[in-house]
């Protein structure tokens, strides 16, 4: 099993964080990850925090930089442990996360605790808008502008997230 790694870049094009995700083979790689059970992800997530912030070169991965992770749900509200690693560790809550009660007060204690979230394919739906206040980054597809336009953009930005452009292939776009 591998851990992907994917640089994050300034519009100038210098590296500021590296996305990591699951790669592997295995039980989990026979089919999409968009049809994983709860604990397929939970172990997908298992394996990228182990093999990343459990070994001792760490700064090997990071480059001084952050890592984000896709965090399950049983990360945000405190069942499974993530790493003691605020410094370096950003938690992407993805769109597959209910957002109720428990996860909201999951991302308070973390938030206190120093860590950093991130929304990835931020298109302003009611779970998303739950979550932006306490939202430190903001990915917006850009293949999603064309229909979500520029006020999607200018929601991402109106609690001082940091925008994130997903999905640019070119310099134009």
């Amino acid at each position: 099993m591998l851990v992907g790694r994917q640089g994050i870049f300034t519009a100038s094009g210098q590296p500021v964080a590296y996305e990591l995700s699951y790669r592997g083979d295995g039980a989990l790689s026979g089919a999409s990850a968009g049809s994983w059970s709860a604990q397929q992800h939970e172990r997908a997530t298992a394996h990228v925090l182990s093999a990343t912030f459990g070994r001792a070169d760490l700064e090997s991965v990071a480059n001084g930089r952050l890592l984000f992770v896709r965090c399950t749900r049983a990360y945000l509200v405190g069942d499974l442990a993530v790493p003691r690693r605020p410094d370096r560790l950003v938690l992407v809550v993805p769109d597959t996360v209910p957002i109720d009660a428990d996860v909201l007060a999951g991302v308070r204690r973390l938030r206190a605790e120093g860590y950093r979230f991130a929304l990835p394919a931020f298109v302003s739906s009611a779970a998303q808008r739950r979550l932006l206040p306490h939202a430190d980054y903001v990915k917006v597809d850009v293949r999603d502008l064309d229909v979500e336009g520029h006020p999607v953009v200018t929601l991402a930005r109106s609690y001082g997230a940091s925008l994130v452009a997903e999905y640019v292939e070119t310099p134009r776009r």
